[in-house]
Formats: C-alpha cells, sequence, structure tokens
C-alpha cells in the first residue's frame, strides 16, 4: 500500500522550518522597528527603503507562519475527530501534544503580526485559538503566552471587560494565580505576572513581581516589551492607578538602564 501524503515527522519537519523562519523574519523586523524609531528623532523624515523592508519582513513572517498553520491544523483536527481506542495510546498522545505545542506558537506569533498591524479583531481571536490549546490539558502545553495575550487584547477591544465582577476578571486572577504559583518564574514570567496584577488591581503581587523581575537582570527589551503594553492598556483604562504606577517603575528602571550604558557613566 503506497502512503498517499507524508509522515507525521516530514510533516513536523516542515512545520519546524516554517516557523524557525517566520521567527528569523520577525527578528529582522524588529531590529527594522527598532532603527526607525532610532530613526525618528524630531526633523528627522522616516527612511521609506527601511519601512518598506519592514513590512516586507513581517508579511513574509506571516505567510511562513500561515503555511505552518495550513500544515499543523487539518492534522490534529483530523487526529482529534478520529480517536479510537487505538488513538487514546500514548504514542498517538504525544503525536497530538507535538502538533498543538506549534500550532499554539504559531497562533501566537500571528497574533502578535495582528496587533502590530492594528487588527485587534484578528489578533482576539488567533490568541483565543492559541488560548483553547493551552488550556486543554490533553495537550500539557506549559506556556501561557496565548492566554496572557488574550485578555490583553479582550481589554484593548473592550475597556469595560475588565470590571472586578465580570468574567474576564475571574480569568485573570486565575491566570495570575497559576503564575504566582510557579516554582521557578524568568523575566517574562514575572514581567507577565506584573502585568496581570495591574490589571486585577493586586498591588501586593506586583510588587513581588517588579523586585522578581529586576533580581533577574533581564535585557533592556523586556523593559520596553512590558512598557509598551501597560501604556496601551492605560490609555483604554485610564482610572487604573496600578497601570501608571507600573508605568513609572518601567520607565524610571530603564532611565537608570540608559544612564548607566551611557558614555559618561563608563
Amino acid at each position: 500500500m503506497t502512503q498517499s501524503g507524508p509522515t507525521l515527522e516530514e510533516l513536523l519537519r516542515s512545520a519546524d522550518t516554517l516557523i524557525r523562519e517566520a521567527r528569523r523574519k520577525r527578528k529582522e523586523a524588529d531590529r527594522l522597528l527598532r532603527e526607525t524609531e532610532e530613526a525618528s528623532a524630531p526633523g528627522r523624515g522616516q527612511d521609506p527603503n527601511r519601512t518598506a523592508a519592514l513590512q516586507q519582513a513581517l508579511a513574509d513572517a506571516k505567510a511562513d507562519l500561515s503555511a505552518a498553520v495550513d500544515l499543523l491544523e487539518p492534522e490534529l483536527r483530523r487526529r482529534e475527530s478520529g480517536l479510537t481506542t487505538t488513538l487514546r495510546s500514548m504514542g498517538a498522545l504525544e503525536d497530538r501534544k507535538d502538533l498543538a505545542v506549534r500550532l499554539a506558537d504559531c497562533y501566537g506569533s500571528l497574533g502578535g503580526i495582528a496587533r502590530r498591524a492594528s487588527d485587534h479583531g484578528l489578533a482576539l481571536e488567533l490568541y483565543r485559538k492559541g488560548r483553547d490549546l493551552e488550556m486543554n490539558s490533553a495537550y500539557g502545553i506549559k506556556s501561557t503566552y496565548n492566554r496572557v495575550q488574550w485578555i490583553v487584547m479582550q481589554v484593548l477591544v473592550d475597556p469595560s471587560s475588565v470590571s472586578s465582577d465580570s468574567e474576564l476578571a475571574g480569568h485573570t486572577r486565575g491566570l495570575l494565580e497559576l503564575l504566582s504559583g510557579g516554582t521557578v518564574q524568568d523575566a517574562w514570567t514575572s514581567a507577565d505576572i506584573l502585568l496581570l496584577a495591574a490589571i486585577s488591581d493586586d498591588r501586593r503581587r506586583l510588587r513581588r513581581a517588579w523586585d522578581a523581575l529586576v533580581a533577574s537582570h533581564p535585557a533592556a527589551d523586556v523593559y520596553k516589551s512590558g512598557l509598551l503594553v501597560l501604556q496601551d492598556l492605560a490609555v483604554k483604562v485610564p482610572g487604573n492607578a496600578l497601570l501608571l504606577y507600573a508605568i513609572d517603575l518601567y520607565r524610571s528602571q530603564l532611565t537608570e538602564l540608559t544612564s548607566a550604558s551611557s558614555p559618561q557613566s563608563a
């Protein structure tokens, strides 16, 4: 009997190649964005060539990620819809995990590209798909990236959804509890805890997360990324004092890092 399509291993290798290429192009886009921001000082115009290269890098990353989704999504759906006693074996479960982990990663990256393009509706839907995979205990996905970003996008799309007695507020507190209870917290996790604590009006957890973040001595990009998200949220929820407090913490730390790295401080 001849095989009608690629094996799972071949499919995963193809998806991994596309995901790696997309990451490379996203890094290139991030580099171009930093150069664009540095060059956009008062009185200086934008470089149209750099802007075009940035847009092309994002478009290429989006194309690669979409192609990976086209490989992974139908295969995972096929394996889920065809569950039988045989397919419930440990080997079959691991195969589905391999597909789901990659698919959640793709959704998260595509959500970020959509958000950068100000397509908040699409970003919210992509993060929701990734969140659903992360919350499926059968897949054992440790990442909570899509869950955090889904909450952020919900607030950006509908600021009233984060009222203290809302369903979203409950999701936010639940995820905050989950992340705060982890035994190992890297810089990005600490930044996520701080973000969720600010949304949840939990000053105690915010301070603990900030202390852990500073103690981990992260790169400036961690602070810059966190600050951008907090600023976006503060515009939508201007009455949240903890968001403003967190913004001040990030700005002060970035100022300190900039001063420490300046030639005068050497």
